[in-house]
């Protein structure tokens, strides 16, 4: 099933989908109140429908054994990854929110691709084909065209 490349894309589309709606809702949300009020709410409610998803659907066996289990190094990376992911978040909700999100939106599609496909020839030794160097100036160029 995760392996299956219409699932992947089916799934690709919906994320893509909540994406959208979860910009314009924050959007919609930062006319009323402040960032960090929209972001307290959404990180305690987000919790705990995460957590009762994980409960209820994930493989919540071996939490415990595996984080007893976690190297200093395992605990730098998943430290730093939460801690960029908040940067981000604050960040980005203060910058969404004194912005176009049709601005946005554009900017991030090309950094997005450029990042990924640097990220993945850099660190996962990933082929740059003529191909996907064709794909991504076709992306850049679209994306500073519309804007």
């Amino acid at each position: 099933m995760y392996k299956n490349r219409t699932f992947i894309i089916l799934f690709s589309l919906a994320a893509s989908l909540v994406g959208v709606f979860i910009t314009f809702g924050r959007k919609t949300m930062f006319k009323k109140y402040d960032v960090e009020t929209v972001y307290f709410i959404d990180l305690i409610l987000s919790s705990v429908f995460v957590l009762f998803i994980l409960f209820m659907f994930g493989n919540t066996k071996n939490i415990v054994k595996n984080a007893k289990n976690f190297t200093l190094k395992d605990w730098g990376i998943i430290t730093g990854t939460a801690l960029f992911l908040s940067f981000t978040l604050l960040f980005g909700g203060k910058i969404l929110e004194n912005n176009d999100i049709s601005y946005l939106t554009l900017l991030d599609t090309g950094v997005d691709v450029l990042a990924s496909i640097s990220i993945a020839y850099l660190f996962f030794n990933e082929e740059l084909s003529v191909k996907k160097i064709i794909g991504l100036i076709l992306i850049l160029a679209g994306v500073f065209i519309i804007h």
